[in-house]
């Protein structure tokens, strides 16, 4: 807990800081405060080991999603392609069918519209 801060002038001598000196014979400065955290911490702070899974996870997770999408995009082009195949397959069966009636006997060559 916090004391109220008084000024100098009215603390008691015996509650002053004693100003220590280093090496070089120079005070430390009575007002540097260091603060170091002795609390554990809170819950929802992860070790760094569960951070890092967290993060693989977390990358795991966006990879399968677009994983999931690459292959919707290549379903949906294997099925145009497939269209594409019928419509070509549909062309050579209606080429091998007007050859083959341009071929058969007694066929007269059709007459140009007037």
């Amino acid at each position: 807990m916090a004391r109220p801060s008084m000024p100098d002038s009215t603390m008691a001598d015996s509650a002053r800081p004693q100003h220590r000196t280093g090496g070089s014979g120079l005070a430390e400065n009575p007002r540097t405060v260091v603060a170091v955290d002795m609390t554990r911490p809170a819950a929802q702070d992860p070790d760094p080991g569960t951070w890092l899974l967290n993060k693989i996870d977390a990358r795991e997770r966006a990879l399968t999603g677009q994983i999931e999408q690459t292959q919707a995009e290549i379903d949906a082009m294997a099925a145009h392609l497939g269209e594409l195949h019928e419509a070509i397959e549909h062309l050579r069966i209606t080429r091998k069918t007007l050859l083959s009636l341009a071929d058969e006997p007694g066929a007269e060559p059709a007459l140009p519209p007037p």
